[in-house]
């Protein structure tokens, strides 16, 4: 993969001060080597295994060019204008599964990855590994003999690797708190605070149980309930503080992703996707569906208040329908969806607000034939804009604040799709 990309930052309204512009122009050039096995063995009607191995190799170079006023700029000199991220990653599985009765089956697994990165920018060296195992177990129960009311269990331990630009160290300098061709780069405020990467990032470890019940009817109408809990270890977050930093003569605010600790979260939902034609076979072809989701959770390590998972909302709701034309091949169908806006708290002296989400959809399918389709989608109907908030302070207390407005507008699609 070959990528180039250019961004540039400049003033947008004239002022007393000279006109600063960056530039950043970056190539990119990443290359993945890999060799996957899979061996899946049949041992009995009621018996299989499935085994696996990936081995693999990645490399990614970056040939960089950052400019001030069309002079080099001075805050990058000890990454260089080239930087290197390579290294191997292996992983392997083996999964059992059982048909126990007519009424139970049972899945066990483990899955176990290699991973280890060597990071050069410029002069500045950093290596990353780790090695993770993770065992899983999963039970079916059917209550009837006919299989249409179902209980599933499920243990699992998971894990979300770092990307790789969090582990990189190089710095984006915040354009609210430029650095000078002529002098480099001064202090900034907390809330003009640069980013960069961690190096020592481990990944983010979860072990959850999940419990389902499953009740269908008719040819395409089910109701499911699922209740979940997950202890998670070594959670990522971002946390800014002020560093003695290279490419500055002073200190600078940074944010960075760091392992917070850890923490949990348990919640519940409930999903419905009825047909009517299931419940009287002369009613039209229509589908309904309904869902809700109601969750909390805990960042330990950081005081409340707020000290909630980044990515788990109180709660959230969808309801759709489908109907499907009997004269001709024409599908249409509605979405909507809504999530609240909340509070969350990733560091003692950092808040974030994410506001109010709440989408309408609607699409219209035609299947002229076997290889020709037509679809048109109208997306964000009658949606708010997006609201985002960042709050530096300790507790309730407010030093800065940055609030952000993205605005959302309907958008049309026509998607056409040929089979050649």
């Amino acid at each position: 993969v070959d990528r180039r990309n250019t961004r540039l930052d400049f003033p947008t309204e004239p002022s007393a001060n000279p006109v600063v512009t960056r530039q950043s122009t970056t190539h990119q050039r990443q290359a993945v080597d890999f060799m996957r096995i899979n061996v899946a063995p049949n041992w009995a009607e009621d018996h299989s295994t499935k085994l696996g191995v990936d081995i693999g190799y990645s490399s990614n170079r970056f040939g960089l060019d950052p400019l001030i006023d069309r002079m080099p700029d001075p805050a990058y000199v000890q990454f260089g204008n080239r930087q290197s991220i390579k290294g191997p990653r292996h992983s392997a599985f083996i999964q059992d599964e059982w048909t126990l009765s007519k009424r139970w089956a049972a899945t066990a697994g483990v899955t176990t990855e290699w991973r280890r990165l060597t990071i050069e920018e410029g002069s500045v060296e950093a290596k990353s590994s780790y090695r993770i195992t993770s065992p899983s177990l999963h039970v079916a129960h059917k209550l009837d003999d006919a299989g249409d009311r179902r209980l599933r269990l499920s243990l699992a331990r998971s894990f979300r690797a770092p990307d790789s630009d969090q582990l990189t160290q190089r710095p984006t300098i915040n354009p609210l708190a430029p650095c000078d061709a002529a002098v480099g780069c001064g202090s900034n405020s907390i809330e003009y605070a640069d980013t960069a990467g961690n190096p020592s990032l481990r990944p983010e470890r979860a072990t959850g149980v999940t419990i389902s019940y499953e009740h269908s009817f008719g040819n395409d109408s089910l109701l499911s309930l699922d209740g979940f809990n997950r202890r998670l270890k070594d959670v990522v977050g971002e946390v800014v503080d002020l560093e003695a930093v290279p490419w500055a003569s002073e200190r600078r605010y940074v944010i960075r992703p760091q392992n917070l600790g850890s923490a949990w979260t348990t919640g519940l939902s409930a999903d419905a996707r009825i047909n009517l034609s299931d419940i009287e076979s002369t009613w039209p072809k229509v589908e309904l569906k309904a869902g809700a989701t109601v969750a909390h959770s805990r960042l330990k390590t950081v005081p409340g208040p707020d000290n909630l998972l980044v990515d788990q909302s109180p709660w959230s709701a969808k309801i759709g329908g489908r109907y499907k034309l009997m004269s001709m091949p024409v599908e249409v169908s509605l979405d909507a969806s809504w999530t609240p806006g909340h509070w969350y708290r990733t560091a003692i002296n950092r808040r974030f607000y994410q506001g109010r989400r709440e989408d309408v959809s609607a699409q219209i399918g035609w299947t002229v034939s076997s290889t020709l389709k037509f679809r048109l989608a109208a997306n964000n109907l009658f949606s708010r804009d997006f609201e985002r908030a960042t709050v530096f302070g300790e507790g309730a207390r407010q030093d800065a604040s940055i609030w952000a407005r993205k605005e959302s507008s309907p958008l049309l699609v026509l998607t056409v799709e040929m089979k050649i």
